[in-house]
């Protein structure tokens, strides 16, 4: 939900292994489903802006792997103890 309130976007399959990101994001109204970003999920059970922040980081890096795509990567990070959600757009 975060993603596509925030891009518009939605995700239309997951990615294979080892690309360094979890879902391909498109526009569902598009037959062709092209790919339109990239995008990284994770969460956090418990913890505070700087653990939040810090696994930001961490996925940001992570995308890394298949910049060569020139695609947008989003990484989303929940923490569920506040709740807190970060959304970040490399």
């Amino acid at each position: 939900m975060l993603i596509e309130k925030e891009t518009g976007y939605k995700v239309i399959e997951r990615s294979r292994r080892c690309t360094g990101f979890d879902y391909w994001l498109g526009d569902e109204t598009d037959e062709l489903l092209q790919h339109k970003g990239r995008l990284e999920v994770s969460g956090i059970r418990r913890g505070e802006n700087r653990d939040v922040q810090a696994r930001v980081r961490q996925k940001l890096k992570q995308t890394d792997r298949s910049d060569d795509l020139k695609l947008p990567a989003y990484v989303i990070v929940v923490e569920f103890g506040e709740p807190l959600a970060e959304v970040r757009k490399k």
